[in-house]
């Protein structure tokens, strides 16, 4: 297991941020499926503790994120009634 407090333990985190970063727009309901995978994608290959746990810093980001894309959808439910 790489530790998280090198910059290998980042690699992935920041593959996946810049991938998700350099995707075009394509309408929002596609943009926040995009989103939503990104979050799990994230989960996935966040730095871990020695426990196997993710860092505070990676729950963080995704908590964040995972609000706004709750945010997002109930705006978009309130509009489709």
């Amino acid at each position: 297991m790489t530790s998280p407090h090198t910059k290998n333990g980042w690699e992935a985190w920041q593959e996946e941020r810049e991938d998700f970063l350099a995707r075009e727009t394509e309408g929002f309901t596609k943009d926040l499926r995009a989103l939503k995978q990104h979050i799990r994608t994230l989960g996935k290959v966040c730095p871990k503790d020695e426990a196997g746990f993710p860092v505070q810093t990676a729950l963080i980001h995704i908590d964040r994120l995972t609000k706004e894309y709750n945010r997002f959808k109930t705006y978009i439910s309130a509009f489709s009634k």
